[in-house]
């Protein structure tokens, strides 16, 4: 049960009728709010998973570069003169 329903059970028959008003405003923001809470239970797993997939780019993006660093260092060796190259 919610809280209002909770709530409600402690109240006289008196007291129930005597706030109506409130208490159906209230339980219309109790729905309100476990709507907006379920709503933003998934947001916030659609984010995990963003922020997990954009986790494993940054990882393959440093990958790639440590690769290229290793590339063009190879590439850099290759075009400085050696002693043996120099005559």
């Amino acid at each position: 049960m919610g809280r209002i329903a909770d709530y409600l059970e402690t109240l006289s028959a008196s007291e129930r009728d005597q706030f109506r008003e409130l208490i159906e405003e209230c339980s219309l923001r109790e729905v309100t709010i476990q709507q907006n809470a379920a709503r933003a239970d998934a947001a916030l797993a659609k984010l995990a998973e963003q922020q997990r997939l954009a986790s494993e780019k940054i990882r393959d993006l440093e990958q790639a570069g440590q690769r290229l660093m290793k590339t063009a260092s190879r590439a850099y060796l290759h075009t400085v003169p050696t002693p043996s190259r120099m005559h």
